[in-house]
């Protein structure tokens, strides 16, 4: 919050500078980013990873949320990247090789919802995109944030008493607050692209982040990869190349 409330100041933006009617769309921003992180990760604990990550980062039901309720349009190269990208996500994660019954197809609603909740945020922001500043949407994204975790954690520790919330050792401290740092410059640059790109295209683009969390883990944690794993990264990066050329 400190560290935003310096961003801005630095910036010369105020952020009490939003229209009325501006403002309706920015808290619909803010209030689905959360929920749709919560449902997030309640989904990742009745399923595997795997499956979250290929429902939420499905450009195909964005583009579709998108033509619904604002009208926008992809293309046909648009399309053919988004499948590529599907394609990619799914040899890289291999969701569907540990089927595991109700508590699995609960998992994958959770996710789907998620899906659902952060796409009406993102259209929400394609609507007003040229009446606000990236970070006046980070300041209001982190107050919400700070005013509804409460009861997230509550919802947390009612499903599970054994859950702790607030005991942390040194170190893991220190890597929650540089989750913080880098969750707040990734809100930044998720603002950003969606000030340019259409909702279904930016979706798409954060395909890569799987790119880097796969060097991450090859690189730093030493972990093995398969054919199948080099594959996906390799039609994610593809995908992302060919819809950037070809516009």
């Amino acid at each position: 919050m400190a560290l935003v409330s310096v961003i801005l100041w630095f910036s010369g933006v105020s952020v009490f500078d939003v229209k009325r009617p501006v403002a309706w769309y920015l808290a619909v921003r803010c209030v689905t980013g959360f929920f749709g992180f919560a449902t997030e990760f309640f989904a990742a604990k009745f399923t595997d990873l795997s499956k979250v990550v290929i429902i939420l980062y499905n450009p195909f039901l964005t583009s579709l949320m998108s033509f619904l309720m604002i009208g926008e349009r992809v293309t046909a190269h648009d399309l053919i990247s988004f499948l590529l990208g599907v394609t990619g996500i799914a040899l890289l994660t291999d969701p569907f090789s540990n089927i595991k019954g109700v508590r699995d197809m609960l998992g994958c609603m959770l996710a789907l919802l998620s899906a659902v909740i952060f796409n009406i945020g993102f259209i929400a922001l394609r609507k007003v995109k040229r009446d606000l500043d990236s970070w006046q949407i980070v300041f209001y994204f982190t107050v919400t944030n700070m005013m509804l975790s409460p009861f997230s954690f509550m919802v947390e520790q009612a499903l599970d008493p054994a859950t702790t919330i607030y005991e942390f050792e040194p170190d893991s401290l220190l890597v929650v607050l540089l989750i913080g740092v880098l969750t707040v410059v990734g809100n930044y640059c998720v603002n950003k692209t969606l000030f340019y790109e259409k909702a279904g295209r930016a979706t798409a683009y954060y395909n890569l982040e799987l790119l880097y969390t796969f060097l991450f883990d090859v690189l730093v944690t030493r972990s093995h990869f398969t054919i199948y794993e080099l594959s996906g990264v390799a039609l994610i990066v593809i995908a992302n190349v060919y819809m950037y050329l070809v516009r």
